[in-house]
């Protein structure tokens, strides 16, 4: 009896093992990360990147055919995670799918779920004519596609992909407070050598959790991840090799003074100073989340000591009158639109005003002239919330 039992018991264990092996069976799993290079991948080679928790995808070279095989998701249907990153300038990724049908991977700055149709494993391909890499995140069902997103894109997951991208002029991004919240919009920084010719890693006002984009001084050029940049231990650090012109040490600091735009710094050297082209080209500009919170001073808010001006907004009728009093910023010197550069920004204190009527609701009509060439500007205007803003210029 015990033999016929054994003999019984083999039988079972076998003919599981046959179910296990047959594809598309009922233990697919509907959440599936790709942690590593898929094993039958051609055209192209792969790597695990630990900062974007995917794998990359290089194809061998611009046009050429890329197939690889991700696993289905069973009877939910099948959901790819993957990003066409949008500093490659490629609009969107044609993905087909066991030859057949295609699925359309749009660029962004985020992790998007494409379907692909299928309920089992699916051979994926693509052919682009530039050069690009895509990152995969996994695969999974379309219940559980929010889960899969949230996990791969972090703390970018909450923004909208048109919110992150600014790359013109926009006065509310523009006058957020940096001290609040986890989204920085283009941080400013200038990418010069140290004296023993190396790049140090670029240190922020905040470290860097996820990476938006990194652009240049016209915001008209965007740098690709991992080609001109990485990120270590919450810091920009830039490869070399990469587009990103990076200025070299005696070009900005020197021993001693070669003329009359190199002034004395505290250590007894020089810096090259002044309204120097190379400081409106060069400086780059980041947006990202941090990875911590803001420990430095905070404005306060000093409302309370203007309360006039403050019922004057609040009932949108009444005369408000601006002084800016400043160096040559405050008198609108080097903004973007006044020199008809991108992206247009206005000059300080008109964009200031203008954050004030939206905070108001008031028309943003209004005309300004800069007294004295230390940068005095004036703004003088009726606010009226129904009838809008009649202005003059007002000089004080």
């Amino acid at each position: 009896m015990k033999k016929v039992l054994s003999i019984l018991l083999c039988a079972v264990m076998l003919a599981a093992s046959v179910i296990v092996a047959v594809p598309g069976s009922a233990l697919l799993s509907d959440y599936n990360p790709i942690v590593s290079a898929p094993a039958d991948l051609t055209g192209a080679t792969g790597e695990a990147d630990s900062y974007m928790g995917a794998v990359k995808i290089t194809p061998d070279a611009a046009g050429t055919a890329v197939s690889f095989t991700v696993p289905g998701a069973g009877e939910g249907g099948t959901y790819l995670v993957a990003m066409l990153p949008a500093s490659y300038g490629v609009s969107s990724l044609e993905i087909t799918v066991n030859g057949g049908s295609a699925a359309v991977l749009d660029a962004g700055h985020k992790f998007a779920a494409i379907s692909l149709g299928c309920t089992d494993d699916a051979t994926v391909g693509f052919v682009c004519d530039a050069d690009i890499s895509i990152y995969i995140y996994g695969t999974c069902s379309d219940a559980r596609t929010g889960e899969m997103l949230e996990a791969a894109n972090g703390s970018l997951n909450k923004y909208g992909e048109d919110y992150l991208n600014l790359d013109t002029y926009d006065v509310d991004r523009y006058t957020e407070y940096f001290w609040e919240g986890d989204l920085i919009f283009n941080e400013s920084f200038f990418p010069v050598e140290e004296k023993d010719g190396t790049v140090a890693p670029i240190e922020l006002n905040y470290g860097i959790d996820r990476v938006v984009s990194v652009k240049n001084s016209y915001l008209d050029k965007e740098y690709i991840y991992g080609v001109d940049y990485t990120v270590e231990n919450g810091k920009l650090i830039l490869l070399p090799g990469g587009s990103m012109k990076i200025y070299k040490y005696d070009s900005v600091y020197s021993d001693s003074k070669k003329d009359a735009s190199w002034r004395q710094t505290l250590d007894g050297n020089y810096a090259f100073c002044g309204q120097q082209p190379m400081y409106f080209f060069g400086y780059c500009n980041i947006t990202y989340t941090t990875k911590d919170t803001w420990e430095g001073a905070v404005p306060e808010q000093k409302g309370f000591l203007l309360d006039n001006v403050l019922t004057k907004l609040e009932s949108g009728s009444g005369t408000v009158k601006l002084l800016s009093i400043g160096d040559s910023l405050a008198g609108g010197a080097n903004a973007s639109a006044d020199l008809g550069a991108k992206p247009y920004a206005e000059v300080w204190c008109s964009f200031c005003q203008r954050s004030q009527n939206a905070l108001s609701r008031c028309d943003d009509r209004k005309q300004y002239h800069s007294a004295g060439r230390c940068g005095c500007v004036p703004v003088h205007y009726k606010n009226e919330r129904n009838s809008g803003i009649r202005a003059r210029s007002a000089l004080y």
